[in-house]
């Protein structure tokens, strides 16, 4: 194969490719390597998918040819490497932003392309459920996150409003009792502590309970990375820590 061919996937691409397999009915190859692979970009798909992919040409049958142009109207959820390639128009393509989607098809949030499933809405809040687990999209129709699940996004969400402004926090006191949520969201508020990072504590303890005082959460986040932070941001403003 040379670049510039178009190709379908055989029968057998599909016990090992999702998307360039039997379904694709033309792709275009950008690239080829000395060791019988190719870079493939699809063109037309029976399912409307989309994108560029490394597989190997054995599975793949040259149905034509045309000059190494990508073709109109290919979306890219990512990064496009076309270095070392004959394609002319390497701009001709549209990079996907936060909250870029098409119904049925894909959501695209915090640099995550995902293929939906199904659709849900939670309230205030539409979540768009992942064909593979644990890959899901929430938005509250502003703004957009990349989730776990539905309790995990809605955090995500409330903590990219926030803007990270502590201000709302200086008036608490060592009772002062917060939600599992709320304190969740203050927590990488005032630490900046990513979400993944939180998740991971979170599935740590325990004993997950629905509501904590701000001394609880100073205690059992003592040797946790931003706890000290956490603590100290209270102690500068009188509210916890007394005395040592």
């Amino acid at each position: 194969m040379k670049a510039g061919d178009i190709v379908k996937g055989l029968p057998e691409s599909d016990r090992h490719y999702s998307i360039t397999n039997s379904k694709m009915i033309r792709g275009i190859v950008s690239y080829v390597f000395d060791n019988d692979s190719i870079i493939v970009l699809v063109i037309e798909h029976k399912e409307n998918k989309s994108g560029s992919y490394h597989v190997r040409a054995g599975y793949f049958e040259a149905i034509g040819y045309e000059p190494a142009l990508l073709p109109d109207g290919l979306t890219v959820g990512g990064s496009l490497d076309l270095r070392g390639t004959k394609i002319k128009n390497k701009n001709n393509y549209r990079k996907l932003c936060d909250g870029d989607h098409k119904e049925g098809c894909y959501v695209y949030a915090d640099g995550i392309l995902i293929h939906v499933r199904e659709k849900k809405a939670f309230g205030e809040y539409t979540f768009y459920a992942g064909k593979i687990k644990g890959r899901n999209v929430i938005t509250d129709g502003k703004l957009w996150a990349y989730c776990k699940d539905v309790r995990s996004g809605i955090m995500d969400l409330r903590f990219k409003a926030s803007d990270r402004d502590k201000s709302a926090f200086e008036g608490l006191t060592p009772d002062s009792r917060i939600s599992f949520e709320d304190a969740a969201v203050m927590y990488r508020i005032i630490t900046g502590v990513c979400s993944a990072g939180v998740s991971r504590f979170i599935e740590g303890l325990e004993e997950v309970k629905e509501s904590y005082t701000v001394k609880e959460i100073c205690e059992i986040t003592s040797d946790a990375y931003g706890g000290k932070e956490f603590a100290k941001f209270f102690e500068i403003n009188g509210k916890a820590g007394g005395e040592k």
